[in-house]
């Protein structure tokens, strides 16, 4: 079965949450054409017209945080995420280290990563992972960490 050939996507086209999960399958897969991320084809008034009309969330914060930084926007970019920093330090502080990654400032990345996954009682339970380690590893956002040597530190102590 190819990536949307079965359900849940074929049963229920309309499914926010289905062709969200699918989206992120193809965007991780770098099936970047059918996956539609404009940011990524350097499309970026593209991707700000649809990020704008995204609901309020987590979400759309880390498109606008990203989107404004490839404008050039700055102030708006740092904005956004402060805005997601507000919502997602404690939930999803791998969203930060993407911003980070994209922005080119390695080692705060490395820093929101670290966060994402240290120890949070004392008998070693990890902050709950609002991703799969899977999905973090294809992350195209962390992709210029790949070649830094604290990648392969930080995977190997994922295991």
């Amino acid at each position: 079965m190819c990536i949307g050939d079965g359900p849940p996507v074929a049963a229920d086209p309309l499914s926010v949450v289905s062709v969200s999960n699918l989206g992120h399958l193809l965007f991780a897969a770098g099936r970047l054409e059918e996956a539609r991320i404009e940011l990524f084809k350097g499309k970026f008034d593209a991707a700000l017209e649809l990020i704008e009309r995204s609901s309020p969330g987590q979400d759309r914060e880390q498109g606008l945080a990203l989107v404004y930084h490839a404008l050039g926007r700055a102030a708006e970019a740092e904005a956004a995420l402060s805005r997601l920093t507000t919502m997602s330090s404690t939930e999803d502080p791998v969203r930060i280290a993407e911003v980070h990654a994209y922005r080119g400032d390695a080692d705060e990345s490395f820093r929101w990563l670290a966060l994402a996954t240290r120890p949070t009682d004392p008998e070693g339970a990890r902050l709950p992972a609002a991703r799969n380690f899977w999905e973090i590893r294809a992350s195209p956002l962390l992709a210029s960490l790949h070649a830094d040597p604290r990648w392969a530190a930080w995977l190997s102590g994922q295991s």
